[in-house]
């Protein structure tokens, strides 16, 4: 049986010429990106490639090429949270969405109020904001929750819940401006084996 070699060799160039091919990671993206912990945050510096290594992540992930944190066959559900929909539609979705090529996408909405995509493979991405309050984030099961900026405790405490079923992976890449308190001693001081703080 002869082998299409030249179909093969489109798609791997269109694969290495999109931005996800492209990525290198400095040593501490690479360290967050590889991290084999439940709870894992990158704190640090404005423009220090946090937000972009945390979309990143998000991407392998429902793309089905991480080799640490795996979906569910035909499905799975990521969270990409931002503190508003501003942010989320200006900053998060769009580093997101650099990564994720329409060749890949099945459905997608992408308005106010609504970011959303399923991908060929089943993977969803929900584009959510704290801002909304915790009540948005009641009732669904997810896998990845992955926290751009530091969120409020009681949107923080109820993504907690929706991991339980899936047993999923929590992120946060942020610049701890605010101050929080609750972030400080349960994830940046935790001395739990499950959190890696970067």
């Amino acid at each position: 049986m002869d082998t299409d070699l030249s179909a093969i060799a489109a798609s791997l160039d269109d694969s290495l010429s999109e931005a996800y091919g492209q990525f290198v990671g400095h040593p501490k993206q690479c360290e967050f990106l590889f991290s084999n912990k439940r709870v894992i945050a990158m704190v640090g510096a404005n423009r220090s490639g946090k937000s972009e290594v945390n979309a990143f992540l998000a991407a392998a992930v429902a793309r089905r090429q991480h080799p640490l944190i795996k979906l569910p066959e035909g499905g799975g559900i990521i969270w990409l949270v931002a503190l508003t929909e501003k942010m989320l539609k200006n900053i998060s979705w769009v580093k997101l969405r650099r990564y994720i090529p329409d060749r890949l996408i099945a459905e997608k909405v992408e308005r106010p109020g609504i970011y959303w995509l399923r991908l060929k493979n089943g993977a969803q991405i929900f584009g959510m904001y704290c801002k909304a309050g915790a009540d948005k984030f009641q009732g669904e099961a997810c896998d990845l929750i992955a926290f751009d900026e530091e969120p409020p405790e009681d949107v923080y405490k109820e993504c907690l819940a929706r991991l339980t079923d899936r047993d999923g992976i929590m992120t946060f890449s942020m610049t701890p401006i605010k101050g929080s308190v609750w972030f400080y001693r349960q994830v940046y001081r935790s001395k739990s084996p499950d959190v890696h703080v970067i």
